[in-house]
């Protein structure tokens, strides 16, 4: 699996746009797709698209491919990697980048909860296999900055393992999945309104 970490101001603020993490979703579904196609399944222009995968170019994210046989004006983008980290506070460079990751943090979150809700209120929620196989866990515990990272990197270390073996392995009956994981120091309940 190829990963890129994107630590400076502009790469962190061109993943904080909702539009350009559903185009990055669409590349990761299929291997590569013009602007007008990406803007037919997303229902924007084709315009729009293809500022926003130029936007993803300059960052080092996307590529274009060669041109289309029948349509020589045509050229495919493809993802340049597999996943994109956004790296811990600090490692980031240049003034505003810590403003930029927490914009970058927010704008996945808030993807991430909507393609949830989206799948809730679906009919495939209710049914089936799928309805059987999402996966809710929510865990509340008192630990040390540095117990949380290490369990972060332990529920990583297990992910990356399930995520190589899918990429070894073709099956019938595969959709796009998603896990998203996040550990953080919660306000106690309370304390926002206590003197």
């Amino acid at each position: 699996m190829s990963s890129t970490s994107l630590a400076d101001v502009e790469g962190l603020r061109a993943l904080a746009h909702p539009t350009r993490l559903r185009i990055l979703d669409l590349l990761r579904v299929h291997d590569q797709l013009t602007a007008s196609e990406c803007a037919v399944q997303l229902r924007l222009s084709p315009k729009s698209c293809s500022y926003h995968l130029h936007v993803l170019a300059r960052q080092g994210l996307v590529e274009q491919g060669h041109p289309l046989a029948e349509d020589t004006r045509q050229r495919p983008w493809r993802r340049c990697f597999d996943e994109v980290q956004i790296p811990p506070p600090g490692e980031t460079g240049g003034a505003g980048s810590d403003s930029a990751r927490t914009d970058a943090i927010g704008a996945s979150a808030r993807h991430d909860l909507s393609l949830f809700l989206s799948f809730l209120a679906s009919p495939q929620a209710e049914i089936g296999d799928w309805a059987s196989s999402t996966t809710v866990h929510t865990r509340a515990v008192l630990m040390t900055p540095a117990e949380l990272k290490a369990w972060g990197e332990a529920v990583e270390e297990v992910t990356r393992s399930h995520v190589e073996k899918a990429g070894r392995t073709r099956r019938d009956g595969r959709s796009p999945v998603r896990l998203a994981v996040r550990g953080f120091p919660q306000t106690a309940p309370g304390a926002e309104t206590a003197d």
